[in-house]
């Protein structure tokens, strides 16, 4: 029977979901969802098969938290083979020779005394190359941190495009100034493009993609066409007029931002939405969380994470499907994309000085990670009431299995604002026919897969819910119904 249909027992009939490739959808009315899609998908990522898994926690890559929040995080692998992590955390900046795996004591301080605002950078011929917009900008070749030679311009923003390193002038917003030619030392005057200026708007971002430089503003958006003064080439008209981007740090080069009410998908000539399932989410935020939303791109699990104040928001790449996380108690994001890393993501933590790696088979640093489900209600194409007798889930226990799981179902949601709380039932009791089968606990079992009888189950429309304070890996559930009057 394939996945998401219904299959004839007599006048019994059962359905069998397994696709949840949809994500969350939490723009729509529940009864508009789509059978692949959740009201809520908390602490999930889709596997390849589909199903829904509980994330991977976080651990610390140090022992002795640092004195202040963490503020930015740069990766920096040398071509010979060196591999280190620098680490802002107030006005200092410490180094630590990472090899993306070992657990290390504490890093080395390199720099003190310089401005809180956080520094964004750039690997680019061998070195790593640092700004924030007000510290002259910097760079570090491993051992020292020094000031950048030929008095570039102070910039928020910094790529490489071109074989030239790209800033955005902070004393001229909307102008962009590029060095000579595979020489971030040397910046003539006339090295400068401007940006539709004067039109009440600044450049945010930059982003270099395969043959040419796509340029954010708040309200637009521009490609640069070219490498060079002789052949640069800026369109008349904008890729868009009504779309752009207020935070630099939720540009992916991979071609995704966060625009000031969506998530989009961006290249040389296009904006696209990607989804309308979070939109909801996203416009209701201030201009200033969204200013100080940052994301991070997983290549090797084609995964994108953007952090939006109270939630992080997980897209996958390969469905288009979004899931929202709890915070993570993060302030930034960085991804191991150096030779020999494998590609995850790095936590800098709001305040407690840490930074932790999102490779966690457990925990979140030993705390326990909630995963809470909330199906689609489903009328299985029907529009007549129907009487269900059982729900059978498939759970596999991918933690302790020592943990409780509370399982429930509503039926045209007279429960709904209540199982949306994300918080922990607290009434774990036995309760047949109020849409709680109460607390189970794995008793060592790896997967459940019972069939837990519903008692007078009759309306139009039914959902199931999950709730463990474990990992779990959710394959789908089977549902047996039938039309109410039939034999």
């Amino acid at each position: 029977m394939p996945d998401g249909t219904t299959g004839n027992q007599d006048a019994w009939r059962i359905f069998r979901q397994r696709d949840f490739t949809g994500g969350e959808n939490r723009q729509l009315l529940p009864e508009f969802l789509l059978p692949n899609q959740c009201l809520i998908a908390k602490n999930c990522i889709m596997t390849g098969e589909g199903v829904l898994e509980t994330r991977t926690g976080k651990s610390g890559i140090y022992t002795t938290p640092l004195a202040a929040g963490i503020t930015s995080i740069h990766r920096y692998c040398k071509s010979d083979g060196t591999h280190h992590l620098l680490i802002q955390s107030g006005t200092v900046l410490y180094k630590y020779a990472y090899d993306g795996t070992t657990v290390f004591g504490t890093p080395t301080s390199l720099a003190t005394g310089l401005n809180a605002a956080k520094f964004r950078s750039v690997v680019w011929r061998d070195n790593l190359i640092l700004t924030n917009g007000i510290d002259v900008v910097k760079t570090f070749d491993g051992t020292s941190l020094t000031t950048l030679a030929g008095s570039p311009p102070k910039s928020k923003v910094i790529k490489v495009y071109g074989n030239r390193l790209y800033l955005v002038d902070v004393a001229n917003p909307n102008s962009i100034r590029f060095s000579d030619l595979e020489d971030p030392t040397t910046w003539a005057a006339l090295n400068i493009i401007k940006i539709r200026d004067n039109d009440g708007d600044v450049i945010t971002g930059i982003s270099p993609q395969s043959g040419g430089l796509v340029v954010f503003k708040n309200r637009s958006i521009w490609t640069l066409y070219g490498t060079s003064l002789d052949s640069f080439r800026i369109p008349e008209a904008p890729n868009s007029d009504s779309i752009g981007c207020p935070t630099p740090d939720s540009i992916l080069d991979e071609g995704i931002f966060l625009g000031n009410n969506n998530i989009y998908s961006f290249d040389l000539t296009a904006v696209a939405p990607i989804s309308d399932t979070h939109r909801g989410i996203i416009e209701i935020m201030t201009l200033a969380d969204k200013q100080a939303s940052f994301a991070a791109y997983d290549s090797d699990k084609q995964r994108a994470l953007f952090h939006l104040g109270s939630l992080v928001l997980c897209l996958d790449g390969r469905y288009k499907g979004i899931t929202s996380w709890d915070t993570l108690s993060a302030k930034c994001f960085a991804s191991l994309t150096g030779a020999g890393d494998d590609g995850a993501i790095l936590i800098g933590d709001t305040a407690d000085g840490m930074v932790y790696k999102l490779d966690n088979s457990t925990t979140d640093n030993e705390a326990p990670i909630l995963t809470e489900i909330f199906t689609a209600y489903l009328d299985y194409g029907s529009i007549f009431r129907k009487v269900w007798r059982y729900f059978q889930p498939e759970i596999e226990s991918l933690g302790s299995m020592a943990s409780s799981i509370v399982l429930g179902y509503d039926i045209d949601y007279t429960r709904l604002e209540g199982s949306l709380d994300t918080g922990i039932m607290t009434d774990n009791s036995l309760i047949w026919g109020e849409g709680n089968w109460g607390e189970a606990n794995w008793g060592g079992i790896l997967r459940i897969t019972k069939a837990f009888y519903i008692q007078k189950g009759q309306g139009n429309r039914i959902a199931f819910s999950i709730k463990a304070l474990d990992r779990i890996r959710f394959h789908g559930y089977v549902t047996k119904y039938r039309e109410q009057g039939a034999k």
